[in-house]
C-alpha cells in the first residue's frame, strides 16, 4: 500500500496571481522570509489553532513554523503536509508541538525535498490527544533523524505508518467506547505498516505491522495488546475533507487515499491538472476520515472472504469453516464489523443452508489490519440468530461467541503463486473464549505457505481461564478439498494444554486476502479460525487470527 503514482512531472507554464508570484519568489531567495516554513496545514474540520506565541485561528494553506503549536478543539481534525512530505493527521483534543525541522543540506526548496537523500532533522512533542502519521523523505531515508516525543518516552521510526494516542482522563468519550468503560490512562500505540520504536527510559520497544502497545502512565510496565481498543480507530471528528475530485464517502475508518504522496507547500499551490494527484489549498472535494483500520468499504455489492468458528452449537462440540460471501450475502456495520452472512448452520448431516444474524449480540474485540486487508470481531452476549429451512433458530451467546475474520471487498479472489514457501507473521486476531464464558488472550501465531506442494502449516499459542495452549497442525489449499483455490482448511494434532497435562485436537480454516507482494508474488495476508478442545471434553477455545507477509 505504499505504492504511490510515479507520474513524471513536467514544467508547465501557468498564470498565477501576484499573491501567488510573490510567494514562490520568496521561498527561492536566500535566506527569504519564507524560508522559516517547515509546512502548511492542509486542512482543518472544526476548531484548529495555531500557538505562536499567542493562538491563531487555523485555515488551509496556513504555513507552519518550528515552535508552532497546533491545536484540535472538540470534535476537530486538522491534517499537515511537512516540506519532506510526511502528513500528520491530528485527532479531536490534541496538541502537537513541531520543534525542530532542517531538510537536507542539499535541499534548498521545499519542492525538491522528494529527492533528498539523508541528513535532515524532524523531532516533535506529542503533548496531548493523538495523530496518525506517515513517514516523509527524511523519516524514511534516514530514521536517525526521526523524533516524536511523547509524556512516556521518544518514538523512532523504519519507514512507517502508525498511530498514537495519549490519554489523561480525556479518552473516555470516543466512539467505540461502551458506557461506563474504563480507559486506562497512557500512551496506546500502533502500527499499520513498517517499524516503529519508543525508548522509555534505558527499555526500548519495537513494534511491527499489526502489533499494538499500551503504556501506562506512571512508570508501571508496558504491555502488548491483542487488537486494538475500537476507539484507537476512530475518533468521531466526523468528515475530514480531503482535496480533489470525486464523489463523497460514508465516514468510518476508510484509509487516506494519497496518504504518501510526497507534496510541498509550494506544489500543493500550484495550478494543476485535475487527474495529477495534486492537492488543492481549499478543503473541498472527496470527505474521508482520518483513521484506516477497517477494511476501507463497506459495500456488500462485491464479493469477500470469510472464516468463522463457533463452539458447542447443538450436538456439535467445535467448528470452523471458511467460505465465499458473493455480492449481498453479507452485512456490515458503519465500522466494517460483520453482522449478518449466509452460511451453513453445523448439524449432524452436514449442515442447513441460511442466515446467521447478530440480533441482540454485541461485537466485541474488533480490529484488523491495512496491511493484510483484513477485518476480525467477535458476536458476544445476547442471541444471535439463524434463520433456515423451518423456524428461526436463537444462539445463545451468553457463554461463548461466533468468532470471525473477514477480507476487503474484491471482484476476484487473490492469485496465488505456483511455487514457493513464504511464512506469515501474525498480526493480531480476537480474544480467545471458551464455552463457560471465558476470555484469554493469543500469546504467538504462526503461518506457514508452502505453496509448491499446497499446503498450509499453522500454531496457535493462547492463554484462557489460567491455562496455556500450544496447538501444531497442518492443511490443505481449498483446491484440493472442494474450496476456492485460495482458502484453506486444516485440522491439529499436536494440542498440549499446561505443558503436557492434557492433550487435545482442533481444526482451522482459513483464506488469502491482499493484493500480491513484489518478489514472491504472495497475497498481503491470511486470516483464519480456529476450533480446540481437550480430549477428556473438559476445555475448549475458538478464536481467529490475521496475518501478514514478511
Amino acid at each position: 500500500m505504499n505504492a504511490q503514482s510515479s507520474k513524471p512531472r513536467t514544467c508547465r507554464y501557468h498564470p498565477a496571481t501576484a499573491a501567488t508570484f510573490l510567494f514562490v519568489l520568496i521561498l527561492l531567495l536566500p535566506g527569504g522570509a519564507a524560508l522559516a516554513a517547515v509546512g502548511k496545514i492542509l486542512f482543518v474540520a472544526g476548531p484548529v489553532s495555531i500557538e505562536r506565541g499567542r493562538a491563531s485561528p487555523a485555515s488551509a494553506g496556513d504555513l507552519v513554523e518550528e515552535g508552532d503549536v497546533i491545536v484540535t478543539g472538540d470534535k476537530a481534525r486538522a491534517q499537515l503536509l511537512m516540506n519532506d512530505g510526511a502528513r500528520i493527521a491530528l485527532r479531536s483534543g490534541s496538541r502537537y508541538r513541531i520543534d525542530e525541522f532542517s531538510l537536507p543540506a542539499a535541499v534548498n526548496a521545499p519542492v525538491q525535498a522528494t529527492t533528498a537523500n539523508a541528513g535532515g532533522r524532524t523531532v516533535s512533542t506529542l503533548i496531548k490527544g493523538g495523530f496518525r502519521t506517515t513517514t516523509g523523505t527524511i523519516g524514511k531515508d534516514d530514521p536517525d533523524g526521526y523524533q516524536v516525543r511523547t509524556p512516556v518516552g521518544t518514538l523512532g521510526i523504519r519507514g512507517t505508518r502508525y498511530v498514537a494516542v495519549w490519554c489523561v482522563g480525556d479518552c473516555a468519550d470516543a466512539p467505540g467506547t461502551q458506557p461506563g468503560e474504563l480507559i486506562d490512562d497512557g500512551l496506546y500505540l500502533g502500527v499499520d505498516e513498517g517499524v516503529i520504536t519508543l525508548r522509555s527510559g534505558d527499555t526500548e520497544y519495537q513494534l511491527s505491522a499489526g502489533q499494538f502497545l499500551f503504556i501506562p502512565a506512571g512508570g508501571m510496565p508496558a504491555r502488548s495488546l491483542d487488537q486494538p481498543p475500537v476507539w484507537l480507530q476512530q475518533d468521531g471528528a466526523g468528515e475530514f475533507r480531503v482535496a480533489g475530485r470525486g464523489s463523497a464517502q460514508p465516514a468510518g475508518e476508510t484509509e487516506l487515499p494519497g496518504l504518501n504522496e510526497r507534496r510541498s507547500p509550494v506544489d500543493a499551490d500550484a495550478d494543476a491538472d485535475p487527474d495529477d494527484g495534486v492537492e488543492l489549498p481549499e478543503p473541498q472535494g472527496t470527505p474521508v476520515p482520518v483513521t484506516p483500520g477497517s477494511l476501507g468499504d463497506q459495500r456488500t455489492d462485491v464479493r469477500r472472504d470469510l472464516s468463522w468458528s463457533i463452539y458447542n452449537i447443538d450436538v456439535f462440540n467445535g467448528f470452523s469453516t471458511a467460505q465465499s460471501l458473493p455480492a449481498d450475502s453479507y452485512a456490515l456495520s458503519g465500522a466494517g464489523n460483520l453482522t449478518r452472512f449466509d452460511g451453513d448452520y453445523p448439524n449432524d448431516s452436514g449442515g442447513i443452508p441460511g442466515t446467521f444474524d447478530l440480533g441482540t449480540s454485541s461485537i466485541a474485540g474488533a480490529g484488523g489490519s491495512t496491511v493484510a486487508v483484513l477485518r476480525w470481531g467477535r458476536w458476544s452476549g445476547g442471541q444471535s440468530l439463524f434463520t433456515g429451512a423451518g423456524a428461526p433458530i436463537d444462539l445463545g451467546l451468553e457463554q461463548q461467541s461466533l468468532h470471525w475474520i473477514i477480507s476487503g471487498p474484491a471482484a476476484l479472489p487473490p492469485q496465488l503463486p505456483i511455487t514457493g514457501t513464504v511464512a506469515y507473521n501474525f498480526a493480531g486476531g480476537t480474544s480467545p473464549t471458551d464455552s463457560e464464558g471465558n476470555v484469554g488472550s493469543i500469546t504467538a501465531a504462526t503461518l506457514t505457505a508452502d505453496f509448491t506442494n499446497q499446503e498450509i502449516f499453522s500454531t496457535i499459542e493462547l492463554s484462557l481461564a489460567g491455562n496455556t495452549w500450544v496447538a501444531t497442525g497442518e492443511g490443505t489449499l481449498g483446491g484440493q478439498v472442494g474450496l476456492e483455490p485460495h482458502q484453506f482448511i486444516g485440522f491439529y494434532d499436536t494440542v498440549e494444554i499446561n505443558a503436557g497435562q492434557r492433550t487435545g485436537s482442533g481444526d482451522f480454516s482459513g483464506f488469502f486476502s491482499g493484493p500480491a507482494q513484489p518478489g514472491s508474488g504472495a497475497p498481503a495476508g491470511a486470516g483464519l479460525t480456529f476450533s480446540l478442545r481437550d480430549d477428556g471434553g473438559v476445555f475448549d477455545a475458538t478464536g481467529a487470527a490475521g496475518f501478514t507477509a514478511p
